[in-house]
């Protein structure tokens, strides 16, 4: 991970971006970003660490150089390689979020206690549970989770979330249970798509994520956040325990330009494809072969339906490919 640095002798803020990747100058108006967001801003002679995200933002702003002379967004030769140097962090259990309509709050967190594995559950036996809880959470009684398919409350929290099992005499953290990370506070907030098999929850993408974009996520920030998405912004209910939910649109009568996306969600370090359409065979095939490939008659019309995103975002070109091979037939 990169890291950032205060010189000692003239106090100057410089960033160490890894191996062959040079030292960048900061700018004043970089110095002046990362205050505004809220960053660490690190003594004399000391560091802190920086995320590959705010680096990018930082380079593509212009707010850092390198051997004195300013960026060149055409220079190759010493480009933060964010695969590479990205900091992969414990993904621990899904964090949800459900939007309440016109109730106040409008939103509630969840975590995904159904994606525990065995060794938690038998862990929990051997404990003698009553409830489960975790960081900043109201216990829920072991039976009730049925009801709840697996879903924990959780409140916002910025440290990571822990899972405890409760008895009436002792709580005691889950040995085999995953810590989860909390809400980032920071300027690049916390992204949310919605799960296409649950119509109204929203999954948390973490660092190092990948996400189909179909034109809408939410993005629950602190209220202090300066909006950079490119789109549209909506925000989404009353501050609610110190946190801003906002929905982010692509607005379907304005150009956005796929590289603008695309860059919002790298300073967030998280990898956005095109959308996908689903396609399927309609017409029955002659015969489907043991790896799965549809055999159909040469000169057969066949019939292919499309399933396109429910929402179809400017900007993202639209192509469908299909591929197909003819065998021949061997004569006795």
């Amino acid at each position: 991970m990169a890291q950032l640095r205060r010189a000692a002798k003239d106090g100057h803020l410089y960033i160490l971006a890894g191996q062959s990747q040079g030292t960048w100058q900061v700018s004043e108006k970089g110095e002046q970003w990362l205050r505004q967001n809220r960053y660490p801003i690190p003594n004399r002679d000391e560091y802190v660490d920086i995320d590959a995200g705010t680096f990018s933002k930082l380079k593509d702003q212009r707010y850092i150089y390198i051997h004195g002379y300013e960026y060149s967004h055409d220079s190759k030769n010493a480009t933060f390689d964010i695969e590479q140097e990205l900091a992969r962090i414990a993904r621990g259990l899904p964090l949800l979020l459900r939007l309440k309509g016109e109730r106040d709050p409008a939103w509630e967190l969840y975590l995904d206690l159904s994606e525990l594995d065995k060794k938690v559950w038998e862990e929990l036996q051997s404990h003698h549970t009553d409830s489960i809880t975790a960081s900043n959470a109201l216990p829920i009684a072991r039976r009730q989770l049925m009801y709840t398919y697996g879903l924990l409350h959780v409140y916002p929290f910025p440290h990571p979330y822990q899972i405890f099992s409760c008895t009436d005499k002792s709580k005691r953290p889950l040995e085999q249970a995953p810590e989860t990370p909390g809400l980032n506070d920071n300027w690049q907030g916390n992204v949310f798509v919605e799960r296409t098999t649950q119509i109204g929850t929203w999954q948390r993408r973490v660092t190092g994520s990948t996400v189909f974009f179909s034109g809408e996520v939410l993005w629950l920030v602190k209220p202090d956040c300066k909006l950079d998405w490119p789109g549209q912004a909506i925000s989404i209910g009353n501050l609610s325990m110190g946190w801003q939910l906002w929905r982010l649109t692509v607005d379907e009568t304005a150009q956005i330009s796929w590289e603008a996306i695309k860059n919002w969600f790298k300073y967030r370090e998280i990898d956005v494809v095109p959308q996908r359409q689903r396609l399927e065979i309609v017409s029955p095939p002659s015969a489907i072969t043991d790896d799965g490939q549809y055999i159909v008659e040469p000169g057969k019309a066949v019939w292919i339906a499309c399933y396109p995103p429910r929402r179809l975002a400017e900007g993202i070109s639209k192509e469908v490919s299909l591929s197909a091979e003819q065998t021949g037939s061997s004569a006795d």
